[in-house]
């Protein structure tokens, strides 16, 4: 009898891990991501308890397999040479088309389908009333993005020195008539503070 190759138990593997993790979403995050039930957020991801999730993520697709993949990403940024000013309160927000040059890719990047968005955010090169003054200690995260209507808000956090940031994230565009704000996990937070009650529109 002909054993199977190690390449393919290897995808036999992945592929068993990735449907564990969709199992996950489908099952944690109805209440909080029903209007977006394929949205893919650090809490439905669980890289509370475990960081490599961020890794697995930045492979979404193999073989001959795509994957229609929204949520955050460690290796989607603000490209450096992009000018920086502040969307929010000592936050820089970029939002466009997923391959637009603002945006880097550590990699290649995933295949992207659909009408989908990119975002990434930065505490770099921009004042910061109420933040670190040494820049390398700003550290932002986009920890969730929510449907709210026709809305979209994306959720900001600090992240320890011990975990990855994730300085972007994929998602679907607003509905018709609809905006994208940031708030910040917590009122402590310096970043996309809001301004007298209202939260700060990116888009």
């Amino acid at each position: 009898m002909r054993l199977p190759s190690p390449s393919f138990l290897g995808h036999l593997k992945s592929f068993a891990l990735l449907a564990s993790v969709s199992v996950a979403a489908a099952c944690g995050g109805a209440t909080k991501y029903e209007e977006d039930p394929n949205w893919a957020s650090k809490d439905t991801i669980s890289t509370d308890d475990d960081a490599s999730a961020f890794v697995e993520a930045r492979a979404p697709r193999f073989g001959d397999l795509d994957f229609d993949w929204v949520g955050v990403r460690p290796d989607l940024a603000i490209t450096r040479t992009y000018p920086r000013k502040s969307t929010c309160s000592c936050l820089t927000v970029e939002i466009g088309q997923p391959f637009d040059t603002k945006f880097t890719w550590e990699g290649a990047p995933p295949k992207i389908a659909g009408n989908k968005l990119a975002v990434a955010v930065s505490a770099f090169g921009i004042e910061c009333p109420g933040g670190s003054s040494e820049q390398a200690e700003r550290r932002p995260s986009i920890r969730a993005v929510e449907r709210r209507g026709n809305d979209v808000v994306i959720e900001i956090e600090e992240i320890p020195v011990d975990r990855p940031v994730a300085s972007g994230a994929i998602f679907n565009p607003p509905g018709a008539g609809g905006a994208v704000y940031v708030r910040p996990r917590t009122s402590r937070l310096p970043y996309a503070r809001p301004s007298s009650g209202s939260l700060c529109r990116a888009l």
